[in-house]
């Protein structure tokens, strides 16, 4: 696997599709409950059920970008728009920017 060669301070490094399944795993925990400790704790526990490289792109993940995407996520972004902002993903115009705007 080839990622596990890359350095870890290398933006590259978490995977556009790994980040946003990972906040795509946090949101149903955190849906009643978005305080920065909640999701903190949740973001956590996430990584440590990940497999392998997952779990190091996840634990790096957090580290890096951690309170930027808690406030994201206490903002209600969706995690493909929380990924664009801190840059694991490159930004498709379209797509809504927050879940309230495309949810009843």
């Amino acid at each position: 696997d080839h990622r596990s060669t890359l350095c870890h301070s290398d933006p590259e490094f978490v995977e556009c599709d790994v980040c946003v399944y990972i906040l795509e795993v946090v949101e149903p925990f955190i849906k009643n409950n978005r305080t920065t400790e909640k999701i903190r704790y949740v973001l956590e526990h996430i990584c440590r059920q990940l497999p392998g490289t997952f779990q190091l792109e996840c634990n790096y993940m957090i580290r890096v970008y951690g309170p930027e995407i808690i406030q994201l996520l206490k903002a209600h972004y969706t995690p493909r728009v929380i990924c664009e902002k801190i840059h694991v993903c490159k930004h498709q115009p379209g797509i809504t920017k927050k879940l309230k705007s495309n949810r009843k």
